[in-house]
């Protein structure tokens, strides 16, 4: 069951991060699932301690790669662009009684 559920989860954080839209999301879902999975990759590790040694091979090779893979998708959440919608489809009418730039507030007229 829990590989079914943190298969779904990886899902879902695959398919937010590959939007633009929810990919800052979807970075942050990556990142915690990458954290959440490492003791039950540890735990596999020490489980296989017994089998031959390609399996315990790769058991252990996965450890050192979580954290990688972490600090990648905490890269992403903070590199990737913040999407406000004003900015994709302003109102023309509040642009102009405004005189500013709907994406950037803070723009002298």
């Amino acid at each position: 069951m829990w590989t079914l559920l943190s298969g779904g989860v990886e899902l879902a954080a695959a398919l937010t991060v590959s939007l633009p839209r929810t990919r800052r999301y979807g970075s942050v879902l990556a990142g915690l699932l990458f954290l959440a999975v490492w003791p039950a990759n540890f735990k596999m590790a020490i489980d296989w301690s017994d089998r031959p040694l390609l399996q315990r091979s790769l058991a252990y090779g996965r450890l050192p790669l979580q954290l990688p893979l972490f600090l990648l998708a905490w890269k992403v959440r903070y590199s990737a662009p913040l999407i406000r919608p004003s900015c994709h489809r302003p109102d023309p009418r509040s642009a102009r009684r405004q005189k500013v730039d709907p994406c950037n507030p803070r723009t002298p007229p």
